[in-house]
């Protein structure tokens, strides 16, 4: 049985893992994280009882494969349908923003479709690859227990083998792994771009209403504005007591503000968010309420690779794939690209 490696349990690497478990392939997913699903992330509050996604909100679905499989997850209750349109906010006005086409929510919130996605692989978590090399046609890869890169092993390294391996984390982490490594860099690779994104959840416990109503949810594109989305966890029925309101600041914003401490981020958007909430009808008084900030640095790549997923020369299978290629943006796309790049290594092999 042809074993591989995948490093990364976003939904790029779990799509990549089903599609070679499917043909017969032996798979070990390595994640530094310390829960499968990576920007299917959800944020607990109030002993548990209350949750809000504050990375990825939802899934759409055009591309007929990942329609199919949308669909598989609904009739196995993993995701429900959400709404068929998210308002608009722009300079002029708000928009209904409705088109008619469906949205989904993981059933148990973003990170529980991720947790369920990944339960039938091997995982290696929280895990960090330090290095790999090409050995007599198959890789050797070093994975060091807990972040390497935030200074917070917990173990030796511990060495793996296999007959392929997929990168599928941020490009600028690829680029990074490669380098020390001493690895090619495909072309192109390095022209592929991301935004980050500041998110800022805050605890309202005291309202008997959404302060969003459905869908619980509004796009932002105002200048003037430092948001790109708003939502709120009752609105969008999560949760049916108080509510728990995200903000996710616009690239722009989270640039200029990314050096920042948590502390300085939730202060800083709130404040500046403040006139944005108003126009939305949110008028009460958020600055005591208890608020979270997290910073995704790499959250939406605003400059992709052409193609779904790439290949490094000079060894055995080694593929980089991820939401930054293809064009097809954000979790249907990154879906799109994990399954190329496991398609690519199953029919080579």
């Amino acid at each position: 049985m042809p074993n591989a490696i995948i490093i990364g349990a976003g939904i790029t690497g779990l799509s990549a893992a089903q599609v070679l478990k499917d043909a017969g392939w032996q798979v070990e997913i390595i994640d530094k994280g310390q829960k499968p699903g990576g920007r299917f992330a959800s944020r607990w509050f109030g002993e548990r009882t209350r949750r809000i996604d504050v990375g990825a909100q939802f899934l759409s679905a055009r591309d007929p494969d990942f329609t199919a499989a949308v669909t598989a997850w609904q009739a196995r209750g993993w995701v429900r349908r959400w709404c068929t349109g998210i308002p608009l906010l722009t300079a002029d006005s708000l928009m209904s923003g409705e088109d008619g086409f469906p949205r989904w929510l993981g059933v148990g919130g973003m990170q529980g479709l991720g947790r369920t996605l990944a339960s039938s692989f091997i995982l290696r978590q929280p895990a960090t690859v330090t290095w790999l090399r090409p050995n007599a046609g198959r890789w050797t890869v070093e994975a060091v227990p807990g972040d390497a890169v935030r200074g917070t092993a917990t173990g030796p390294a511990v060495m793996v083998e296999a007959d392929a391996v997929i990168l599928t984390q941020p490009v600028p982490q690829v680029i990074h792994l490669l380098g020390s490594c001493g690895l090619p860099l495909p072309e192109g690779l390095a022209q592929v771009r991301y935004d980050p994104c500041v998110a800022v959840v805050i605890d309202v416990p005291n309202v008997s209403a959404p302060l969003l109503g459905h869908p619980g949810a509004v796009r932002i594109e105002d200048p003037a504005s430092p948001l790109s989305w708003i939502a709120s966890a009752n609105g969008r029925g999560e949760i049916l007591h108080g509510d728990l309101l995200l903000l996710h600041a616009s690239g722009g914003w989270s640039a200029a503000h990314q050096d920042h401490t948590t502390a300085q981020l939730a202060e800083e958007l709130l404040a500046d968010a403040t006139p944005t909430l108003k126009r939305l009808g949110i008028i009460r008084d958020l600055s005591r309420c208890h608020a979270e900030a997290r910073l995704w640095r790499y959250s939406r790549c605003v400059t992709p690779h052409a193609a779904p997923h790439l290949p490094v020369a000079g060894g055995p299978p080694l593929l980089i794939a991820g939401d930054g290629f293809g064009n097809c943006p954000r979790v249907e796309g990154a879906w799109l690209s994990g399954r190329s790049a496991g398609i690519a290594i199953r029919d080579a092999g």
